[in-house]
């Protein structure tokens, strides 16, 4: 796997409405996700002639962690399934230490579904230890089937060899795009969370599709029968698309 190193941004945590009402000793975490910022309103992208229209985004993950700013693992770990996200999203996630990393998020292969227009929109909730969180890590990740892949591709047979997945139109020609890159990404924070009981925290990650398919000179690649060279361009884009900034308004922009 390539590791994406992504330093110099910052998550935030904010006061949301309500109390926590997860297991003594945790806060509540609030997972969003953005696709691009305020500044563009629509699902489009024109470069000269060609037009790209992104319909909907599909990312395989896992591991998406949070690492405590002292490296220690709590002593005791909050078993999910967290709360339902405001989004209607399900909260699967699962909270606590217990491998060699140090991990506090904990989940199992999942799709996230970054938004395609602005906005950040609330990917699922889950109960932490109380903390300082400084690190968050996560996984784009090829499913595998059985055990080790925690039924995921069960459940997901369309995603065999598949860790991205793609829809939308090119010049008016629907496509769909897959690819099974695969990267680790790895955001030191300089704003650390802190996960407090009674006071949730939210984190956004924005991953920035409107650079996924920019070529050269402001050229859009053709994602509808990509040469590798084109292909190889598209996956480095992916790669170096994840950032994490404080969106205390959620409009997908650093605040």
């Amino acid at each position: 796997m390539r590791i994406v190193r992504l330093s110099g941004l910052g998550l935030f945590a904010i006061a949301l409405a309500g109390c926590n009402s997860g297991p003594a000793g945790t806060g509540r975490l609030t997972f969003q996700l953005a696709g691009r910022g305020s500044a563009t309103t629509a699902p489009s992208f024109a470069a000269g002639a060609d037009v790209l229209t992104l319909t909907s985004v599909e990312v395989v993950a896992r591991k998406i962690r949070l690492e405590r700013a002292d490296k220690t693992c709590p002593t005791e770990a909050a078993e999910g399934p967290a709360s339902s996200s405001p989004s209607g999203s399900e909260g699967d996630g699962k909270s606590g230490g217990g491998d060699s990393d140090c991990a506090n998020v904990w989940l199992e292969p999942r799709i996230l579904n970054p938004p395609v227009g602005p906005q950040a929109q609330t990917a699922f909730t889950v109960d932490l230890p109380e903390g300082i969180y400084q690190e968050l890590k996560m996984q784009v990740h090829t499913p595998v089937g059985g055990t080790e892949g925690g039924g995921f591709l069960e459940a997901h047979p369309e995603f065999d060899g598949i860790s991205i997945k793609v829809t939308g139109t090119f010049n008016g020609a629907p496509f769909t795009f897959t690819t099974a890159v695969t990267a680790e990404v790895e955001i030191e924070l300089d704003t650390p969370v802190e996960v407090t009981a009674g006071k949730p925290a939210a984190m956004t990650l924005q991953i920035d599709l409107g650079t996924w398919f920019a070529g050269a000179a402001g050229a859009i690649l053709n994602p509808t029968a990509p040469s590798q060279q084109i292909r190889s361009q598209i996956e480095q884009n992916i790669r170096r698309s994840f950032h994490a900034f404080e969106d205390e308004d959620r409009d997908g922009d650093p605040d």
